[in-house]
């Protein structure tokens, strides 16, 4: 069930899952502060910067921003605009970002005239993301939200198939008029009265250059506040409207046959898509290998993270965490490492050397950091040469 403004229920689905890519492979090692990290996350609210109606034009200029500003987000993508532009789906997902459903074409008269119509864009989107990415998203954004649009019927029924839905606590009001001002954006893209976690609802659909233009200064609000990043996932309950008391539209009800059909049936299929490794994932870095357990990595959709505490410790390193500093001090093959929470730069510090430095591909979530396996390799100065991800192993070597 999922948190409502006006009627609360709570979704609560066990798969805590990332997307972050990889050089090349999309397979990940995620790493965990030691000791008082856990505290420090518990302490830092989270911003989830979400945005609908792409891919578009902009979502490059968007994927280039977070890159630089080291952020991960969610994008709820439309169908017919991940059929125009493939190559930015799978851009998204191979830079680490999740990708939400937010249906085929957008169009409220038919989606929210019968809930037929509505699942079978869903499904359609479905199919499309799988055949470019191989994923099939739980997680779905109404057009224009739930509210007005949804009645308990659209919740039950999208709840009874295994899906998620999501609307918003802040609203940058990018899409409340043609050609909203960078200005105005940055403004109503603030949380200045909200405590907690944040979902920022944004578009970088056709006709969002302004968005665009207002990302960077959003990005640094949040930074200046003390948010961490992270991109949607399933373990995030869901913010949602209340039902209205009025709905906007006249709508046919799905017979129980239909139900039974499409609905019932579809849980279980899309649970099977992301399900947790039940194999160890085995790293080899020449002549050692370290083995992980299957509650010492996790797998969302086809990438494999792992907790870095675990990793460096088993490669013969420690993990000290620096409150004060926010920083996490990583000794490592004789390497001094250090790794900045804020902003996710990791700087190496070897024997007889320069220091060298790198933006880390990072995730946050309950009190855990991820860092991803191409990021580990690089503090070891090492490479990824090879990796095997099958139903029955689970191996990535190391040059």
């Amino acid at each position: 069930m999922a948190l409502r403004f006006v009627l609360p229920k709570w979704i609560y689905f066990i798969f805590c899952f990332a997307l972050l890519s990889g050089a090349g492979f999309g397979s990940f090692v995620p790493v965990s502060y030691a000791g008082s990290a856990e505290q420090q996350q518990e302490d830092q609210p989270t911003v989830y910067l979400t945005f609908d109606d792409g891919p578009s034009k902009n979502t490059s200029t968007v994927l280039d921003i977070l890159a630089k500003e080291n952020v991960l987000a969610t994008f709820f993508v439309l169908g017919e605009q991940a059929e125009a532009r493939p190559e930015l789906i799978t851009r998204i997902v191979n830079e680490g970002h999740s990708i939400g459903n937010h249906t085929y074409n957008h169009n409220y008269k038919q989606l929210y005239s019968d809930f037929r119509e509505f699942w079978r864009q869903i499904k359609k989107t479905e199919d499309i993301l799988d055949s470019i990415a191989g994923i099939r998203p739980s997680m779905i954004r109404a057009p224009g939200g739930t509210y007005t649009n949804f009645d308990e019927g659209y919740f039950s029924y999208l709840e009874q198939g295994g899906y998620l839905v999501y609307d918003w606590n802040v609203d940058s009001g990018d899409s409340k008029r043609r050609n909203v001002p960078a200005s105005e954006i940055k403004k109503g893209a603030k949380a200045e009265n909200i405590k907690g976690d944040v979902i920022v609802l944004m578009h970088d659909g056709g006709g969002h250059e302004e968005t665009v233009k207002a990302l960077p200064d959003i990005i640094r609000y949040y930074k200046d506040k003390g948010y961490q990043f992270a991109p949607l996932t399933p373990d995030v309950k869901p913010i949602q409207f209340g039902v209205a008391s009025k709905i906007k539209w006249n709508r046919a009800q799905p017979s129980e046959a239909w139900l039974k059909e499409h609905v019932s049936a579809n849980a279980a299929v899309l649970t099977s898509t992301q399900k947790q490794p039940e194999l160890p994932l085995h790293i080899i870095n020449g002549k050692d290998t370290v083995s992980l357990q299957n509650n010492e990595y996790k797998q969302f959709e086809r990438s494999y993270y792992v907790q870095l505490r675990a990793a460096v410790e088993r490669f013969g390193g420690t993990v000290r965490w620096s409150p004060e500093s926010k920083k996490a001090e990583i000794r490592l093959g004789g390497s001094s490492i250090v790794l900045e929470s804020a902003s996710g730069k990791v700087t190496v510090s070897e024997p007889r050397k320069e220091p060298r430095s790198f933006q880390s591909s990072m995730w946050l979530t309950d009190g855990t950091t991820y860092i991803s396996v191409r990021n580990l390799a690089e503090m070891m100065n090492r490479q990824v040469a090879d990796y095997t991800l099958t139903e029955t192993k689970r191996e990535v070597v190391l040059k």
